[in-house]
């Protein structure tokens, strides 16, 4: 029988988990720790762009996810801003 293939959240699940679960947990600050977690929510509401993503790594694609969603957020602030100064 052939070997099944992870699904995208099997990936960012094991990244959270397994490969940076340590590194999450060595987080010294719980803002920080929420922050992470925020971003991974990110990704994991954007499975499918990252399955689509298939030349890349599991985690380059969830960062590539998570610098977006951050510069949509930055890009509303500073149309918040833009409005507020007129």
């Amino acid at each position: 029988m052939g070997r099944s293939q992870l699904t995208t959240t099997d990936k960012i699940n094991r990244l959270t988990n397994q490969q940076l679960g340590d590194f999450r947990r060595s987080l010294m600050n719980l803002t920080e720790r929420r922050a992470f977690d925020q971003l991974f929510a990110v990704a994991k509401n954007n499975r499918l762009a990252i399955s689509q993503a298939n030349d890349l790594l599991p985690i380059d694609a969830a960062q590539m996810i998570m610098l977006i969603d951050l510069q949509r957020q930055v890009d509303l602030l500073q149309q918040r801003l833009d409005e507020k100064d007129k």
